[in-house]
């Protein structure tokens, strides 16, 4: 079962996989019109006017992605490519409108069209390599990687998939150096940053929290930046600090953010054993989430210890109707029980 910050690892590689197919994607006569005031119903009147226009079916493409319309967006770029086939560029874009889809197999099919076109497009066999590593065909990946990495040395991302991949198959010491050579060569690389703080993190080293800092630095409303900080200042027992971050995540960030509650509230219970203020953040937690069965039981006991036992037995049974038969419940029933019984 994963941790906390092993998941925030996933959704890191799954938004860098589903997001960052192409970072300069379209030319330049492609990628936009140069108007901010073009919008959808414009192009669709120029597209009537000229109906073989590649360019008009692109921009009205990126449009509909912008608003969110992945299927109308594939379904542009899809007719611009019948339009203008020979643009590499088209490819790589619909290619990445696939992968939003969850369709990894059509953006496959898409992106070994472009190679066939254009055999040393570096995009194209990065983003092949992309697609091989969600599927978890690490030899395949690394083959595209290669392969890119011949034609040009100086891409970012190619060691940056690549440290994905020795992640991927725990060797820890690859992935820190591919990563590390990814921000060398690309100091605004947020993802990497991540994956460099994570890493260092899982190694009990406090080099994680400068690379944290960094994507902070890069991204200053990162929720996962701050949160994982925190978790890493909690494993090296420095609640303070972990308070700290939690903290910025509900003052600043997000207040809905159940996580940074449940953990600021465990810190009070667990580690400074101030069940009061504890108390708060898991309602908290409670008020973002109200199926969260630990936040319940958690503040149960919190009550319990503070002698507030109606209100912790009625803390323990809703975790038990969120989760039946849950056994810490359960016992912190059975002991408000027997110190009432013995009071009486």
């Amino acid at each position: 079962m994963r941790n906390y910050n092993d998941l925030f690892v996933v959704i890191v590689i799954l938004l860098f996989l589903f997001t960052g197919c192409n970072n300069n994607s379209g030319s330049d006569n492609n990628n936009t019109t140069g108007n901010d005031s073009v919008t959808i119903d414009n192009l669709s009147k120029a597209i009537r006017d000229d109906p073989k226009n590649a360019d008009l079916f692109f921009n009205r493409s990126q449009l509909y992605f912008g608003e969110n319309k992945i299927d109308e967006a594939i379904n542009d770029m899809s007719i611009a490519i019948k339009l203008d086939s020979l643009n590499p560029d088209l490819y790589i874009k619909a290619a990445e409108y696939y992968l939003l889809k969850g369709n990894s197999g059509k953006a496959k099919e898409t992106l070994e069209k472009c190679t066939s076109l254009v055999p040393e497009n570096t995009r194209a066999l990065t983003g092949l390599a992309k697609i091989h590593l969600y599927v978890q065909q690490y030899k395949e990946s690394m083959e595209y990687l290669l392969k890119a990495q011949k034609i040009n040395k100086h891409m970012p991302d190619i060691y940056f998939i690549k440290g994905l991949i020795y992640k991927e198959t725990f060797d820890t010491v690859r992935a820190i150096d591919n990563f590390q050579i990814t921000v060398d060569k690309e100091p605004d690389h947020y993802e990497a940053y991540m994956m460099l703080g994570s890493l260092y993190s899982k190694q009990k080293n406090n080099l994680a929290i400068d690379y944290f800092n960094n994507a902070k630095r890069l991204v200053p409303q990162s929720i996962e930046a701050y949160y994982m900080s925190g978790m890493h200042y909690q494993g090296m027992q420095n609640y303070d600090s972990a308070l700290v971050e939690y903290e910025n995540i509900i003052n600043n960030i997000d207040s809905t953010y159940y996580p940074a509650h449940f953990n600021a509230g465990y810190i009070n219970m667990q580690y400074l054993g101030n069940y009061e203020k504890a108390t708060g953040y898991f309602s908290g937690a409670i008020n973002y989430n109200k199926q969260y069965a630990e936040a319940f039981h958690n503040r149960g006991y919190c009550y319990e210890k503070l002698n507030e036992f109606e209100k912790a037995r009625k803390d323990y049974k809703k975790a038990m109707e969120i989760i039946p038969n849950y056994q810490l419940s359960i016992d912190g029933l059975n002991r408000i029980d027997e110190r009432l019984l013995k009071n009486n």
